[in-house]
């Protein structure tokens, strides 16, 4: 039998040009569940060092969590601790997508294609999405084709940008207090 995505490890890294194009977007400071050989911040935890246990606070941070049974773990946290963008398995029939992702979250992106994590052969037989916490909107759903995604300027990474300089949330907010 051959099997390309073992549930004995959990560690895949994710592949450096989707990290590049987050990146590019949120400039992350910390990756709460990485390896040396697969951290793509210069500040990081390891398993050892246990990320569930620490405080993210003021960081931008990345998250490709272990898939496992810890996974809820590492929703709820990245849920409470300001700007965290995760990459994990779009299973939006499991409790912790609607506990922490669906009332929580404020932009899901569903990954149109199959990821070929960094390590692996073949792509992984799952689909993934993309959940963002910390931007003070509502939820919103869109997708990141993986053919475009090196496509920076487009419409989305533009809108990306404009919240996190709060130009978009701050004509969010004065058009509130117009209504006023």
């Amino acid at each position: 039998m051959n099997v390309h995505f073992s549930s004995d490890k959990h560690n895949w890294g994710t592949p450096q040009f989707f990290f590049d194009y987050l990146d590019e977007i949120f400039s992350f400071d910390l990756d709460p569940c990485a390896e040396e050989s697969n951290a793509k911040c210069k500040d990081y935890y390891t398993i050892k060092e246990d990320g569930l246990s620490k405080s993210w606070e003021g960081k931008r941070v990345f998250m490709n969590p272990p898939y496992g049974r810890e996974l809820p773990k590492w929703m709820k946290k990245a849920s409470e601790e300001g700007i965290v963008v995760c990459l994990v398995p779009a299973r939006t029939d499991t409790a912790w997508f609607h506990d922490y992702v669906i009332p929580l979250a404020s932009l899901v992106y569903f990954v149109k294609g199959r990821i070929r994590f960094e390590g692996a052969d073949h792509s992984a037989p799952f689909p993934s999405m993309v959940v963002i916490y910390g931007l003070g909107i509502k939820l919103e759903f869109g997708t990141l084709d993986l053919h475009l995604i090196r496509e920076y300027m487009s419409d989305d990474n533009i809108r990306f940008k404009r919240l996190l300089s709060g130009t978009e949330l701050a004509n969010s907010n004065e058009n509130d207090e117009r209504e006023d």
